[in-house]
């Protein structure tokens, strides 16, 4: 018969508790930042008087943005609103027209003729109406200029002393 090897028992070897490790999530792709359009389309919202939380959750669900991409073009198109109410010289113009209008007919009505003239040359002025006082006018300049080109002609010629007029 055959020996039998002595085997050696080993001792049983307790199984270290794996610790779970957490798989990282894949980063996502960076987004491109709102264009012009979707900047556009949020103005329009925000003109349309839908509330702020409104135009984020409808500009979450429509735009393919982060939400700091979001922020910041909401913010955006709250910059490009605030920028073109600011400034409308149109109307801003017909407002103080009227204005002036008004104020015009009220002292004409009461009398007062001082006030009336005042509003009149304030809407001429307004509405660039009147003679412009920019000093001489073109006529007299020209013919400024004409004689002075004549003179430095004649000086060159040397027929009399520089500087001294005709008799």
């Amino acid at each position: 018969m055959a020996k039998k090897k002595a085997t050696r028992k080993r001792p049983a070897r307790k199984k270290a508790a794996r610790k779970k490790t957490t798989r990282k999530k894949p980063t996502p792709k960076p987004r491109p930042p709102a264009d012009d359009a979707t900047i556009g389309q949020l103005v329009l919202l925000m003109v349309a008087g839908h509330q702020a939380d409104a135009i984020r959750t409808q500009a979450a669900a429509s735009f393919d943005l982060s939400p700091d991409q979001l922020a910041e073009a909401i913010t955006e198109a709250r910059r490009r609103l605030q920028l073109a109410a600011e400034y409308n010289r149109d109307e801003a113009l017909g407002t103080a027209i009227k204005r002036l209008n008004n104020c015009y007919a009220q002292a004409a009505k009461d009398g007062d003729i001082k006030t009336a003239v005042v509003a009149q040359r304030e809407l001429n002025r307004l509405m660039d109406i009147g003679p412009k006082d920019n000093g001489p006018d073109a006529a007299a300049q020209e013919a400024d200029e004409t004689l002075a080109a004549v003179v430095g002609h004649l000086d060159g010629l040397n027929l009399a002393a520089a500087g001294t007029a005709p008799d």
